[in-house]
């Protein structure tokens, strides 16, 4: 197998491991290929190289399949791969060893009408949602906001308090929480006139009866400050009066009107027959 010498000895180190793995399942004497493969000059610097390639061309394709599944866009996984570098591929991939995302908290949100007439009712809403999810207290109302960790529970029990007013229900025994978002509706009717402050207490529970004991440090107290108007209660019920005898007097006008005219005709009947050449017969 002298022969075997003549393979040219720039051929890459692989490519003449390859051939001699050919003449050996030609049968060649496995003692002879044997020889020849320790032959073949192998530099360290090249075995170096050759490995320091295949691990870079590993981390590449591995950085582009997750560029791919995290959605980033094409140009930018393509002049990730055109530059060849780890370092370019990393602004596009997740960071490793975090876990899985977190939910983002809880917004709590109490909105209270900011001007209520002593007697009358008013509107107090508490929502809870996620803290991406968006959310715009009413037009006329003022609100305050709390945070609450998201994986404390999906369940809340809402209780309103503060003195100056009345509140129904008085207790929301338990709501689910829907990330974008969930509106707990309460009635508040003033019982003082002048400013009076609205809180509301949020507790968070893991069953969905909120019969489980909630959750420590869990709880949001918020409040807002509203102005009950005694006047504004007059003066609506003024406008209301004044509606209502405007209405009357324009019924009273009208009928008053009819019956003039009507007595008119009765009293001028002879002349309107003359007038119309109408005779009794």
């Amino acid at each position: 197998m002298f022969y075997l010498h003549y393979i040219p000895q720039f051929v890459h180190p692989c490519c003449r491991l390859f051939l001699l793995c050919a003449l050996l399942s030609c049968g060649a004497p496995e003692e002879q290929v044997v020889e020849e493969f320790q032959e073949i000059p192998a530099e360290e610097h090249q075995v170096d190289e050759l490995v320091e390639e295949a691990s870079a061309e590993e981390a590449v394709e591995g950085a582009v399949e997750e560029a791919v599944q995290e959605d980033n866009s094409m140009e930018e996984i393509l002049d990730a791969i055109e530059s060849g570098s780890e370092e370019d591929l990393s602004d596009l991939l997740p960071e490793t060893g975090a876990g899985a995302p977190s939910m983002p908290d809880y917004a709590v949100k109490l909105a209270v009408d900011d001007s209520i007439a002593l007697g009358d009712s008013g509107r107090l809403l508490v929502w809870i949602g996620a803290e991406t999810a968006d959310y715009e207290a009413p037009e006329g109302t003022v609100s305050d906001e709390a945070s609450l960790p998201s994986d404390a529970g999906e369940y809340a029990q809402v209780t309103p308090y503060g003195t100056g007013f009345t509140v129904s229900p008085k207790t929301k025994e338990c709501v689910r929480i829907h990330p974008s978002g969930s509106e707990v509706p309460f009635v508040i009717i003033p019982t003082a006139e002048g400013e009076i402050t609205v809180n509301a207490k949020i507790e968070l529970h893991q069953m969905a009866d909120c019969s489980d004991s909630p959750v420590p440090k869990t709880a949001a107290d918020l409040n807002v400050v509203v102005f009950v108007d005694k006047d504004k209660a007059f003066k609506e019920k003024k406008g209301e009066l004044l509606d209502i005898l405007w209405a009357k007097f324009t019924e009273f006008w009208g009928a008053l009107l009819v019956l003039f005219f009507g007595l008119i005709i009765f009293l001028l009947r002879k002349k309107l027959k003359q007038w119309f050449g109408y005779e009794e017969g």
